[in-house]
């Protein structure tokens, strides 16, 4: 009676293959209700059959909810990695549904992340104009205004005055009007378009037409722009020179 017994149980290798991909805390309850199931089955049909269903009742069991997960150091990444996962198939469905509604979505963060990127090299790169300037902090732009017939215009150009045929620069005497200020410098490029021309300079009998600007002579005191010959306090202290 027992011999018969033994025979009458499971199949071995479908036990083993349960033990193996079963979660530990699955694995009690599911191979106590498969021993009942092939009990029951062992008793109205018959052992082949019996086994044949615990094994189809084993390979059924195959399901993400009933296999084994590794184990991780961190009780968290689990829990991480699923809620990653659900994010990503929720996009990608989102996509797949709202095609046009997301192409015009992406093609607008697209753009919008290139205009800052634009705008933040823009910016870096007006921060790194004239950064070489020694009194850098210390340096302003006038920017002037003009009430003319209840007209107000604004400009950074210096106006000019013209008494007895000479061209006078009302902000030249600034510096006695306002002594915080140390130097001022009149600065303009003669050869700029459209109204613009090469400057002409004569040395003997040789006339050199070169693209010059016009300073004051405070210019070199103020700005730290190297001089490649000559003496930089004194060569713009006479303008005929």
């Amino acid at each position: 009676m027992s011999n018969n017994k033994k025979k009458q149980l499971p199949p071995r290798w479908a036990k083993r293959l349960l033990k193996w991909y079963c979660a530990p805390h699955l694995l009690e309850e599911i191979e106590g209700d498969l021993e009942e199931e092939f009990e029951y089955q062992l008793k109205y049909t018959g052992l082949r059959s019996a086994q044949i269903d615990y094994i189809r009742n084993v390979l059924g069991f195959i399901k993400p909810f009933a296999i084994k997960r590794k184990t991780s150091t961190n009780p968290n990444s689990f829990l991480l990695m699923n809620m990653y996962k659900h994010y990503l198939t929720v996009a990608s469905r989102n996509l797949v549904r709202n095609k046009a509604f997301s192409f015009i979505n992406i093609t607008g963060l697209a753009l919008g992340m290139m205009c800052c990127l634009f705008i933040f090299l823009w910016i870096k790169d007006e921060q790194s104009v004239d950064n070489f300037h020694i009194n850098g902090d210390r340096l302003y732009n006038v920017y002037e205004t003009a009430n003319i017939n209840n007209v107000i215009t604004g400009s950074y150009t210096t106006s000019r005055n013209f008494v007895e045929g000479r061209t006078y620069l009302p902000l030249a005497d600034v510096k006695e009007a306002v002594p915080e200020v140390e130097y001022i410098n009149f600065y303009a490029t003669g050869y700029e378009l459209p109204w613009g021309y090469p400057e002409t300079f004569q040395v003997g009998e040789i006339i050199h037409k070169l693209e010059g600007s016009r300073a004051t002579e405070d210019f070199f005191t103020m700005f730290s722009y190297p001089v490649i010959a000559g003496n930089a306090i004194k060569a713009l202290s006479d303008p005929s020179s």
